[in-house]
């Protein structure tokens, strides 16, 4: 009878933990395909900001062609809805989940989902931004000190290059590092610490892809850079995409 019961509670917890998965990472998807970069474009200037600037849809170029205003608010919004995806799996896999067991790895699966939402969003045709912004929100909820330490990386370098693209790189290529790092001073278990470091991995990778042309300008010395004293009048006419540029 023991045996009995304990094959029964292992497939409820299977069955449970499988089905707020796939729900959760659903909803993450979704969450990061509502991209705050062209809908504010849209809204506030009458333009999708896919077709100005670098083409991309993210906050740096919101920032280089339409001002800091709209552009902080692309920011905030992209790094709220990192952590409002985290937050909502993570709760949902804490009370539906027997014994709250698999919060962290559903947690982080539906982080890497949200990321991949705003990449790739399925409201704006898949064409979305890199997911930087929403990287650093998945991983406020997931460990704070790997994302405060992944910014740090991000600040120096774009500070010293004034290269956001390379600064972008470098701390996504330090996201899994950190993450197994940190895992260590912590009580989770090597099941959780494989799941959030591959997660974490994986995103490092689709950034990193999503930035091959500025690493391409990178090495060849015609990458952009930033410029907080602008030139450019950002009076709402914004300068045409240009191919070669972020």
């Amino acid at each position: 009878m023991e045996n009995i019961t304990t094959t029964y509670n292992w497939a409820g917890f299977i069955s449970a933990y499988w089905w707020v998965l796939l729900i959760t990472a659903a909803f993450a998807y979704l969450l990061g395909s509502v991209n705050f970069a062209i809908i504010f474009s849209s809204i506030a200037r009458r333009r999708d900001i896919r077709k100005y600037g670098s083409g991309n849809a993210g906050a740096t170029n919101v920032l280089r062609t339409f001002g800091p205003v709209l552009g902080g608010c692309t920011f905030v919004c992209d790094v709220l809805k990192g952590l409002a995806a985290v937050a909502a799996a993570g709760a949902a896999a804490s009370y539906l989940v027997p014994g709250g067991d698999g919060a962290r790895e559903v947690a982080a699966i539906s982080g890497m989902a949200c990321v991949f939402g705003h990449m790739f969003p399925v409201f704006f045709s898949f064409r979305g931004g890199k997911g930087v912004s929403t990287t650093l929100g998945v991983l406020f909820m997931l460990d704070w000190r790997v994302a405060l330490s992944c910014l740090g990386v991000f600040l120096i370098v774009t500070l010293c290059t004034r290269m956001v693209s390379l600064g972008s790189v470098c701390a996504a290529v330090a996201v899994p590092v950190a993450m197994l790092g940190f895992s260590y001073t912590e009580g989770i278990t090597p099941r959780q610490r494989l799941v959030c470091v591959l997660a974490m991995a994986a995103v490092c990778i689709a950034v990193i892809i999503k930035h091959s042309s500025n690493i391409a300008r990178i090495a060849a010395g015609k990458e952009s850079r930033l410029s907080l004293g602008s030139k450019k009048k950002r009076d709402g006419k914004a300068a045409p995409r240009e191919q070669d540029k972020r």
